[in-house]
C-alpha cells in the first residue's frame, strides 16, 4: 500500500523496486517483502527473507556474524549504486548510508538525504511522510 498526498508514492515504489532488483542481482534471491518509507531528509527501506539458502544454513549453525561480515562488506562495495538509485529517482544528494542485516532474515537500509539536487520531476517531499510496500 502506498501513503502520499502529492505524488511522491511513485518514487518510493520505485525506491523499494530497483532496490529489490539490485538486491537479487547482487545476491541472487530477490526479497519476498520490500517496504520503503521517506519522510524529511530520510529514506529507509525494509527488505524481508533476503538470505540466501547458504547464508540462512551459516546463521543455523551460529556463524551468523561471518554472515553479517560479509553483507556488510557487499553494503560497502555496493553503496554507490545504492546511493544512486535513491538519488536518481529523489533528486537529493545522499548524504549518509547506513545498512545492516539481521539473523532474522531481514535487511535495513537508511539513507540520509543532503539538499543537493532538486529536480521539477521529483519535488522535495515537503516534510510528508510517503511509505511503500511491495510483496
Amino acid at each position: 500500500m502506498t501513503y502520499t498526498r502529492d505524488g511522491h508514492g511513485r518514487i518510493v515504489d520505485a525506491i523499494s523496486r530497483d532496490l529489490a532488483l539490485l538486491h537479487e542481482r547482487r545476491f541472487g534471491t530477490a526479497p519476498s517483502a520490500v517496504k520503503t518509507i521517506w519522510t524529511d531528509d530520510v529514506v529507509v527501506v525494509l527488505m524481508r527473507q533476503v538470505l540466501t539458502s547458504g547464508e540462512k544454513h551459516l546463521c543455523e549453525a551460529g556463524k551468523f556474524d561471518d554472515v553479517r561480515r560479509r553483507r556488510s562488506a557487499a553494503s560497502d562495495e555496493g553503496a554507490p549504486l545504492l546511493e544512486g538509485i535513491v538519488e536518481g529517482l529523489t533528486g537529493h544528494t545522499v548524504r549518509d548510508f547506513l545498512s545492516q542485516v539481521s539473523s532474522e532474515d531481514e535487511a535495513t537500509y537508511l539513507f540520509v538525504l543532503g539538499g543537493g539536487r532538486r529536480s521539477a520531476e521529483h519535488p522535495d517531499p515537503d516534510g510528508d511522510r510517503h511509505a511503500s510496500s511491495r510483496g
